[in-house]
């Protein structure tokens, strides 16, 4: 793990350094959003589709490929958790991402200081994985937990961070909303 940071840190620091135009960001961004935008078959991961057999997880393939689990958390609660199919690469190395939804709203009013600090804290407290806020296309927000482990990782941790995605979803989605909608 050192010597990722190491690199991280060392390709960062010329960037930190260089002179970027506008034009040149713009330019960056617009093509980001040019290959964001095109249309891709799903595919299902299939390795991970056996670790999830090889842990006994029920699970449904949605329309973009990923796993969708409902998970039973304490207090007869379930919790909501994907495990995606597509895995994000830095340099050598190659992590999934497993997502529990602790709010989904239709305005980003739900982003009050309160709730902003309670995922601040609760990010310090946690092991691993950590709170993202994500803005929806239609001006919506998701307040997610999302844990990244290597991407080959075996049955038996899959479903043990399945399940710490799904406990931190949860208690957090009981102090924001006080249902178990998700």
């Amino acid at each position: 793990m050192k010597r990722l940071r190491l690199r991280i840190f060392s390709f960062l620091a010329p960037m930190h350094k260089r002179n970027l135009t506008r034009a040149a960001i713009a330019g960056l961004f617009l093509g980001l959003a040019t290959f964001g935008s095109a249309q891709v078959t799903p595919q299902v991961d299939r390795k991970c589709q056996k670790a999830l057999d090889k842990a006994d997880l029920v699970y449904e393939i949605d329309s973009d490929g990923d796993f969708k689990l409902v998970v039973k958390v304490p207090d007869n609660r379930t919790q909501l958790v994907y495990v995606y199919s597509n895995t994000l690469t830095y340099d050598e190395v190659e992590v999934r991402t497993i997502m529990s939804p602790a709010l989904v709203a239709d305005t980003d009013q739900a982003l009050t200081a309160e709730t902003m600090r309670l995922l601040l804290v609760d990010n310090f407290e946690n092991k691993m994985g950590a709170w993202e806020v994500v803005e929806r296309p239609d001006g919506g927000i998701v307040i997610q937990y999302v844990v990244k482990p290597p991407a080959d990782i075996g049955a038996d941790e899959l479903r043990s961070l399945i399940g710490l995605a799904a406990i931190a979803a949860d208690m957090i989605e009981q102090q924001i909303t006080e249902g178990d909608d998700l």
